[in-house]
Formats: C-alpha cells, sequence, structure tokens
C-alpha cells in the first residue's frame, strides 16, 4: 500500500507511467529504509525508515506469492 501510494503520487505529479513509477517508488523505499535520501543534507525519520522496511517486506511476499 505504501509504495502504491507513492506510485500513484508520481503518475499523477510527475506524469510517469505506471511501470516507470512503481519502479521509481520501489528504488526509493528501498533508499529510505536505509536511510538514505540520495539527496541534499536531509535525513529520513526513523518512522519513514521503520515504513519503508515494513513495505519493502509486504513488496517480497506479494512478489513471492506472484512469481513462482
Amino acid at each position: 500500500n505504501y509504495i502504491e501510494h507513492i506510485a500513484h503520487a508520481l503518475m499523477r505529479d510527475q506524469g510517469m507511467g505506471e511501470q516507470e513509477a512503481i519502479a521509481t517508488a520501489i528504488n526509493a523505499v528501498k533508499r529510505w529504509a536505509r536511510g538514505d535520501l540520495h539527496w541534499g543534507h536531509g535525513k529520513v525519520t526513523p518512522e519513514v525508515v521503520a515504513a519503508s522496511r515494513r513495505a519493502l517486506a509486504e513488496w517480497e511476499q506479494l512478489r513471492a506469492s506472484h512469481h513462482p
């Protein structure tokens, strides 16, 4: 759901196609799970790190169940 919300925002705000938005969202969440914004000097809050880690775990479960 977390990744889905990010992807929808990218499609709406950046005009990305669905595939690109999903890939971008997953890569962003992977960075955030490591505490890395990938730009600037800002920091990822502990809440975002935790939410990102939960989202990645959920994503991996869904991926495993849909790709035997």
